[in-house]
């Protein structure tokens, strides 16, 4: 994901379908990375999903970098949020 130079936000698809997809809409998040089991939860809230465990689709590959910017954005973590509402904290 880093490599690709995107940032990743974890997610407990545990957690009620409300707060997911409050999160998934807040991250404003392209793709979703799961298991198949994971992912259930997540299916209706994203439009483009990957599962790690199922067979990955062939397509064009590129070259990534050899290293990542260390002030490149490297995830979001997503606190109980005082207000009521998560508040997403970028990680570098």
């Amino acid at each position: 994901i880093l490599k690709a130079g995107a940032a990743y936000v974890p997610v407990d698809p545990t957690n009620p379908p409300r707060r997911l997809a409050y999160l998934i809409e807040d991250a404003d998040a392209q793709v979703v990375v799961s298991s198949t089991a994971g992912g259930e939860a997540l299916a209706p809230m994203s439009a483009h999903q990957v599962r790690l465990d199922q067979g990955w689709p062939e397509g064009e590959t590129a070259d990534l970098p050899p290293f990542v910017d260390a002030e490149q954005l490297a995830y979001v973590v997503y606190t109980s949020g005082s207000t009521g509402r998560p508040k997403g904290v970028e990680v570098s």
